[in-house]
């Protein structure tokens, strides 16, 4: 994952817990792609070839909820 902004580090610095970070802000994820898991290298090799950085950053599961790092947020 990209580096964490320095606002961001500081804003956590000063006590705010991750839980909330999450729910407030988009943390850094700008644009973001739902594909099929199969279209993942595709979708790598599209990027690439316009340079521009691609990161897979989650998965859709049966679970329900929103979870970052197994920390239930919605």
């Amino acid at each position: 994952m990209p580096k964490t902004p320095a606002l961001m580090q500081l804003i956590e610095d000063t006590g705010v817990k991750n839980e909330e970070m999450y729910k407030t802000f988009n943390m850094g994820v700008g644009f973001c792609i739902i594909a099929p898991e199969n279209q993942v290298k595709n979708i790598h090799k599209i990027f690439n070839k316009h340079k521009m950085k691609s990161y897979e950053i989650g998965r859709i599961s049966k679970n329900k909820g929103v979870f970052i790092n197994k920390l239930k947020i919605a």
